[in-house]
């Protein structure tokens, strides 16, 4: 993940998302590009982070348990991917950890 940061350098900027906030059913994107330009994404949904969709490919691919297990054993990894916690039994909304 070579494109991953915790804050965006000029490089990454003019590639981003852009966010938009609905006034009136008219997308404003004020508010979130002040946000970035704080250095945060709008409403924090990152996690704090900012990244491109390679590297979100290669982290999800990495949780998947296509990485290499030299960074995560692959035992590890589906201990911790089996502790999930469920708001409902149907499992169709909840929280999970992995």
């Amino acid at each position: 993940m070579r494109h991953t940061r915790f804050e965006p350098d000029e490089q990454m900027i003019p590639n981003l998302a852009k966010g938009y906030v609905l006034h009136d059913g008219l997308a404003d994107p004020r508010q979130p590009a002040e946000e970035l330009r704080k250095g945060r994404g709008y409403k924090v949904p990152n996690g704090a982070m900012f990244t491109t969709v390679r590297d979100m490919a290669r982290f999800v691919s990495f949780e998947m348990g296509y990485g290499p297990e030299i960074v995560l054993n692959k035992k590890v990894l589906l201990e911790s991917q089996s502790q999930m916690f469920w708001a409902g039994e149907d499992a169709t909304m909840g929280y999970g950890l992995a």
